[in-house]
C-alpha cells in the first residue's frame, strides 16, 4: 500500500492499474522461488506443474491481480523456504540450524544437557560448568571411578568396576550393557543433548557410541550433539586410528558434530572467550 501511494504522488493521481501490476510482479517473483523449491525438492516436471498451478489456479489469477498484500506475503513465504532448504542443503548446515534455534530458545524453553564419556571429556566440562549458565543437567559416564569422583556431574555413571579397565573397546560396549537403563533414565526430559568424549581412548571411543545410540532412539530428544576430542598428535598412531574409527561411527549416530582438537583446546587464549 505505502509503494503504490508513492507511485500516485509520483504520478500525481490515482491509477489502480500500478498496485495491481505490483501485485501481479509479487506473484510472478514467489513463482520463481516456487519453481526453483519443487524442482529441488520433486523434479523439473513437478516444478512446471506446481508453477503453473500456483500462476493459473482461481487463486493465483484473483490474488496477482487484486490490490491487496498477498501477493507480497506469498512471495516472502516461498523464499524464505527456499532459503532455508538450501541452507540445510550441506552437511554442516542442519547442525548450525539445529544450534540456531537452540540458541534462541535456550531460555526455560529447551532442556539442555550434556553427556560427557571418558576422562578428557568429563575434566572439559567439569572446568567449563561455571560458564554453561543454561544447562539443565551435567551426566558423567567412564570406566574410573577416582575420575568420576572428581567430577562435577550431577549424575555420575560407573561402567565396570571401577577397578579393572577394559582395555579394548568392544569389551567396554560390553561392560555398558548393564548401565544403559541408567543411562536412559539420566538423560530424561532433556530436549537437547551435547555428547562430549575423548576419541582414541576406550572409555571415550567406545561408550559414546553407546550413549550415542541411546539418544538416538529416544524421540523427545530433539537433538544430539556431539562433541568429539581427537587426541594429540604425540600420542600416537594407535590412538589416532582408533579414534579416526570412533569418529566415522559418531557421526552415523549423532544428528551433527563439532569435532575438537586437543591441539586447539591446549592453546593458550585471552581470557575473553566461552566455548
Amino acid at each position: 500500500e505505502r509503494l503504490a501511494g508513492w507511485t500516485y504522488q509520483l504520478i500525481g493521481r490515482e491509477e489502480v492499474f500500478f498496485p495491481r501490476l505490483y501485485s501481479s510482479l509479487f506473484w510472478l517473483i514467489g513463482g520463481v522461488g516456487l519453481y526453483l523449491l519443487l524442482k529441488k525438492l520433486v523434479s523439473i516436471d513437478g516444478a512446471i506443474f506446481g508453477l503453473s498451478f500456483y500462476l493459473f489456479c482461481p487463486y493465483g489469477i484473483s490474488a496477482s491481480r487484486a490490490f491487496m498484500p498477498d501477493p507480497l506475503m506469498v512471495a516472502l513465504l516461498i523464499w524464505t523456504v527456499w532459503a532455508v532448504y538450501r541452507w540445510n542443503e550441506k552437511p554442516r548446515d542442519g547442525c548450525q540450524l539445529g544450534l540456531w534455534l537452540v540458541a534462541i530458545m535456550s531460555d526455560e524453553i529447551l532442556k539442555i544437557g550434556i553427556v560427557a564419556v571418558g576422562g578428557a571429556g568429563i575434566s572439559i566440562v567439569s572446568k567449563l560448568r561455571a560458564e554453561l549458565p543454561y544447562l539443565a543437567r551435567f551426566i558423567a559416564i567412564d570406566i574410573n571411578k577416582e575420575a568420576l569422583n572428581r567430577s562435577t556431574a550431577d549424575i555420575k555413571i560407573l561402567v565396570g568396576d571401577g577397578t579393572n579397565r577394559p582395555r579394548r573397546t568392544d569389551l567396554a560396549r560390553f561392560l555398558a550393557q548393564p548401565v544403559k537403563a541408567q543411562i536412559v533414565d539420566a538423560v530424561a526430559g532433556l530436549d537437547v543433548v551435547f555428547l562430549v568424549a575423548g576419541m582414541g581412548g576406550v572409555a571415550g571411543s567406545a561408550l559414546s557410541l553407546t550413549v550415542a545410540d541411546l539418544l538416538r532412539a529416544r524421540p523427545e530428544i530433539l537433538l544430539s550433539i556431539g562433541v568429539p576430542i581427537t587426541p594429540f598428535a604425540f600420542e600416537g598412531p594407535r590412538r589416532q586410528k582408533i579414534a579416526a574409527i570412533a569418529l566415522k561411527s559418531l557421526a552415523n549416530r549423532a544428528d551433527c558434530l563439532i569435532p575438537l582438537r586437543n591441539e586447539a583446546l591446549a592453546e593458550p587464549s585471552s581470557g575473553d572467550g566461552v566455548l
